[in-house]
């Protein structure tokens, strides 16, 4: 199913992969709204997602061979996973949501920035 949504092989762009780097800029945002005082059932809504664009993000930057992006979206799944999750105080999830903010916006930027190709010596 996801392959439908968000096809690993573009052959049109010539992309290798194309994925779907408004997810990451979206949770990037929805993670900066966590500073603003909101129900609890918004941190509840906000780790799902999280942790769910994580590991589809995760996967999809693994297979489009960019293992370092894929690697800290993985971590960030690890930290929101709603299974088993980590409990600290509301002071020390800022600081991770900001990080994590930063992090997936910066992904995101960085996947929509236009690739140039560099001339082989």
């Amino acid at each position: 199913m996801l392959n439908e949504l968000w096809p690993m092989n573009d052959a049109e762009s010539g992309n290798e992969t194309h994925i779907p780097y408004f997810l990451f800029f979206n949770a990037g945002l929805f993670l900066v709204a966590a500073f603003v005082p909101v129900p609890y059932g918004f941190y509840g809504a906000l780790r799902i997602a999280t942790f769910v664009i994580g590991v589809v993000g995760g996967y999809y930057l693994l297979v489009g061979r960019h293992p370092i992006l894929a690697t800290g979206l993985f971590v960030a799944a690890l930290i929101f996973n709603p299974i088993s999750p980590l409990r600290y105080h509301r002071d020390v999830w800022l600081l991770i949501d900001l990080v994590a903010a930063g992090y997936y916006i910066v992904a995101a930027v960085w996947l929509w920035s236009p690739k140039t190709e560099q001339p082989v010596p």
